[in-house]
């Protein structure tokens, strides 16, 4: 895509499913891992997670290994191993990290910081201590917040957020929608912005720097759901719910814009759900294409001439109902975190555990989330 600028290092844990894909997701909690049996009979299979009318056809393969010598249908698969066809993979029950199955549902790296934490009310500047990636070190702080755990808040309707020339800045766990465009007006309660009116974009990042936007549910924008332009840098967003809209995600405004070579955005373990159609760039993501043949391709770029030299991989993705990646450029394109950002990935087949709660989360007072 075009407006992707090359010099972004972008390192993601992202689920992607639609349409009639999405339906069969399920036991997405390691906790409720049951074993597989591939049945001759249409709704014991869909019951049970496996292909569904079509089960006896195919053959129980271990993902980690794609063996072809599992058993044939009718014989159960041990634990971790589910029914397929070749490469492409039907059952995206998550692989355990061990034989060990935990009692309560997986948390990512991020939520594991705070959510077991009863305390997290009276002490919610701790949330800032669990960023990572390159908007690691933002602190948030008086004026710079935005808190929603414990609390249903909304913002739509209306020109949504816009932040500008500002660093330092947390928004969490809200829900932000319907967004329009909106004339210019006041940035500062005595100071009128240069900028002309919201573009209708549900969060605006311009100029700025240590930005981190987490457990957010984002939808049904006027332009875009969130875009980072503009020389802004050191930006996570993770833990984010996008559906229902066309652009979702924009990194740098303009290819001619060359300041935004600086800009360094990590996006991690967000759900990219149903109703989504661009600009969704992500790694280690888990993508179900839909049965339209015409969209089984996760990379869509306009003229060659101008992508073929950017740096584009595909990384411990996994690819479901023939869906396909088309690399690009040479070299490496790792984050190059500090030792500060720096993060363990999962692999992708742990997405759907880890991405499970994203979206503003359901707290009360005194509680563990």
């Amino acid at each position: 895509m075009k407006h992707f600028v090359v010099a972004m290092l972008i390192m993601a844990l992202a689920i992607s499913v639609s349409g009639k894909e999405a339906k069969n997701v399920k036991n997405r909690f390691l906790s409720e891992r049951v074993v597989v049996t591939c049945d001759k009979y249409p709704n014991v299979c869909d019951i049970k997670g496996s292909a569904g009318s079509d089960c006896c056809m195919k053959k129980c393969v271990n993902l980690s290994t794609d063996g072809s010598n599992c058993g044939k249908c009718g014989k159960k698969c041990s634990y971790g191993k589910i029914c397929c066809q070749g490469n492409n993979y039907y059952n995206n029950t998550p692989q355990p990290l061990s034989k060990y199955i935990p009692k309560k549902p997986l948390l990512n790296v991020i939520d594991s910081c705070w959510r077991a934490r009863p305390n997290w009310s009276s002490n919610r500047q701790a949330l800032a201590d669990c960023a990572i990636g390159f908007g690691k070190e933002a602190t948030g702080g008086n004026n710079k917040t935005i808190d929603g755990r414990g609390a249903k808040v909304e913002i739509a309707d209306g020109p949504c957020i816009t932040i500008s020339n500002v660093s330092h800045v947390i928004i969490h766990g809200i829900s932000i929608h319907d967004c329009e465009p909106a004339k210019p007006g006041l940035n500062t309660p005595d100071h009128v912005g240069h900028r002309l009116g919201s573009d209708g974009d549900a969060i605006s990042i311009i100029d700025s720097t240590n930005v981190w936007i987490d457990h957010c549910f984002l939808a049904r924008s006027t332009d875009g759901l969130i875009d980072v332009i503009r020389a802004s840098t050191a930006i996570t967003i993770s833990n984010n719910y996008f559906t229902q809209h066309d652009k979702v995600m924009l990194l740098g405004h303009s290819d001619q814009f060359t300041k935004d070579k600086i800009m360094k955005v990590t996006i991690a373990f967000n759900q990219f759900a149903s109703g989504l159609t661009e600009r969704m760039p992500s790694e280690g993501n888990f993508y179900v294409a839909p049965n339209d043949p015409n969209a089984k391709q996760v990379t869509k770029r306009e003229v060659k001439e101008n992508w073929k030299s950017w740096k584009w991989r595909s990384s411990k993705d996994l690819f479901f109902n023939d869906a396909y990646f088309v690399p690009s450029g040479v070299g490496s394109c790792a984050p190059n975190y500090s030792p500060t950002q720096y993060f363990a990935a999962a692999p992708a087949y742990m997405v759907p555990a880890i991405t499970l709660n994203a979206g503003p989360t359901y707290c009360t007072v005194g509680r563990a989330c």
